[in-house]
């Protein structure tokens, strides 16, 4: 069982009793959360449930990184290789997003990518302190 289905499964009261700081409202959208994570990174994006190439951290040598699950996320799931601009030019490299800023190039070819930086944030809220690395 995943932890996420422990903490969904567990006894509310005692949930609640463990975790007073959050209301009812915030432990069912944790619960939400871990579902939702597993399901975007194992069943969408396809990394293996044992895969070593994902570790929590906020920090990578001194550096924040709490942009870090976001720019994979985007990068991984609207396939920038493939990417089109509208007058059929391919989209450039620099166009990508860097440092987890907002796409550089605007067209309406990205407003897919820029629909996707909500369940940036959506996952970085959830996550609080803890990012991803990737290796």
């Amino acid at each position: 069982m995943l932890a996420g289905e422990q903490f969904c499964h567990g006894d509310w009261s005692k949930i609640k009793k463990e975790y007073p700081s959050f209301n009812e409202g915030e432990l069912l959208l944790f619960c939400f959360s871990s579902a939702y994570i597993v399901a975007l990174l194992h069943d969408t994006l396809k990394v293996p449930m044992d895969s070593k190439r994902i570790d929590v951290t906020n920090q990578i040598g001194g550096v924040p990184v709490d942009w870090a699950l976001g720019a994979f996320i985007v990068q991984k799931a609207s396939n920038q290789t493939d990417a089109v601009h509208p007058e059929g030019d391919k989209i450039l490299p620099e166009d990508n997003i860097r440092h987890g800023e907002r796409p550089v190039h605007q067209s309406e070819a990205m407003s897919l990518g820029r629909h996707r930086w909500d369940l940036v944030e959506f996952l970085r809220w959830g996550a609080s302190d803890r990012v991803c690395k990737f290796s």
